[in-house]
């Protein structure tokens, strides 16, 4: 085992999926009741947009729903949801909760998903979201100088350069000519 390993978050192992805390609730409570699921609404349950940071986000573990569920399902969410319909995928993400709960893989302590606050879930997993974050205004910034769909030789780092402004690009006296740009335009 490698030190990567060993120090690997169970939070993000791949037979683990977070759920808020309400949306297991709120299946127990839809079930109950014999109310329908949709796909899209399972799909919904399994999102944590909107969550407030206290809210908790809950481990379930997908070997609950099948013990070859990365064959079975093809590590897929969406592929669950076609073979299983929105009431048994449903009913698959209590199974998942409830053996991740007791624990049924006996793992020790130190090495099972966590309960987390949506703070800390954030935190852990939440890179990502801010790099997109960044990535989007990037483009925005492209947009506005009219420049950035035009490109089409896919090489997006000359083009960072190439939009930096005239102050830190020029480096010649105005009146020189300037030597080939390695940049394309």
């Amino acid at each position: 085992m490698t030190a990567s390993d060993e120090n690997a978050n169970p939070n993000l192992a791949d037979n683990i999926l977070m759920l808020p805390q309400k949306s297991l609730d709120q299946i127990k409570k839809q079930l109950k009741s014999g109310e329908e699921f949709s796909a899209e609404g399972v799909i919904g349950l399994t999102s944590t947009e909107g969550l407030k940071d206290k809210d908790m986000v809950i481990p379930t573990d997908l070997r609950g729903i099948s013990d070859n569920f990365e064959e079975e399902f093809e590590d897929d969410f969406e592929v669950m949801l076609d073979k299983l319909g929105p009431k048994g995928t449903a009913e698959g993400l209590l199974k998942a909760h409830e053996y991740w709960e007791s624990n049924k893989a006996n793992e020790a302590a130190d090495a099972r998903a966590k309960p987390l606050s949506f703070e800390d879930f954030h935190a852990l997993t939440g890179e990502d979201d801010e790099n997109d974050e960044d990535d989007d205004d990037a483009d925005e910034d492209d947009d506005a100088g009219g420049e950035g769909d035009e490109e089409e030789d896919g090489d997006d780092d000359d083009e960072d350069e190439a939009d930096e402004p005239a102050s830190k690009k020029q480096k010649t006296a105005p009146d020189e000519p300037r030597s080939p740009s390695p940049y394309k335009f």
